[in-house]
């Protein structure tokens, strides 16, 4: 058996240990040197790591490069290349910051900092990439392709919502972010086209929150309900209902 003494060695350990852990520290902030993941990977193992190909994160780089420079190399400031790779391996494995600060060298608040600042950049190429058919011809030319598909008429997009889990947000409105899993989450819809581009996304809805009543108060419905698209139809699962002004069929 553990005797008293033992014990009280073992309480003095552990209030030493709390206090080299809260006894401030004036080290200097260690700048290591960062590796150049397009050249020191090759495609295959590039691809596993980003989940992007490099010919794809330099067109992204070449979008997205004004928004992430410095004014200056201050402080060895991380370079717009380290930022979209970091912001990458965070989105293809969501693990700890610590993990992809370590593998890139960085600092956590860095991680955590980069992340937030590349996503907005990639926010702002919303308008850009993400689009539903605007006029006759690209409606029609979208009906075409989903027909060629399986002879579904009229259809100009797919429509389903996923659950991107999330942090309880805390709060009184926390429990509104528990999906029917059990896990907090917020309930993506997205519509894509006959060749899996996304043309609309919707993502601010609780997780909590039905398919069904995050289209019926979104911008999209409104337009179908508007006759923005004509008889055009978008294709759903049988989450949304099938009713003649909604012009989704389910499968």
């Amino acid at each position: 058996m553990t005797s008293t003494e033992d014990l009280l060695h073992f309480f003095e350990f552990l209030d030493n240990l709390n206090d080299v852990n809260m006894r401030p520290t004036n080290r200097p902030r260690p700048i290591r040197p960062r590796t150049d993941a397009l050249k020191n990977y090759d495609d295959i193992d590039f691809f596993k790591t980003y989940r992007m190909s490099k010919c794809t994160v330099t067109l992204l780089l070449h979008q997205l490069e004004g928004d992430l420079k410095f004014d200056s190399n201050r402080n060895e400031s991380v370079a717009p290349i380290q930022q979209l790779l970091i912001a990458l391996r965070f989105y293809a494995t969501g693990t700890h910051l610590q993990a992809i600060a370590d593998a890139h060298r960085v600092s956590v608040p860095t991680v955590s900092r980069v992340v937030r600042k590349v996503s907005r950049a990639i926010v702002k190429l919303q308008p850009k990439y993400i689009k539903m058919p605007a006029t006759t011809a690209e409606i029609e030319n979208c009906q075409r392709e989903f027909n060629k598909i399986a002879n579904f008429p009229f259809i100009i997009g797919s429509i389903d919502c996923t659950h991107v889990k999330i942090q309880s947000p805390g709060g009184g409105d926390a429990e509104k972010f528990r999906n029917r899993k059990g896990y907090f989450s917020i309930n993506v819809q997205t519509v894509s086209d006959s060749n899996l581009k996304v043309t609309n996304v919707v993502a601010h809805c609780p997780g909590s929150t039905n398919d069904s009543d995050i289209f019926i108060n979104s911008q999209l419905c409104h337009d179908f309900e508007m006759g923005v698209y004509g008889s055009s139809c978008l294709l759903g699962d049988s989450g949304y209902p099938l009713k003649v002004h909604y012009h989704i069929l389910t499968s």
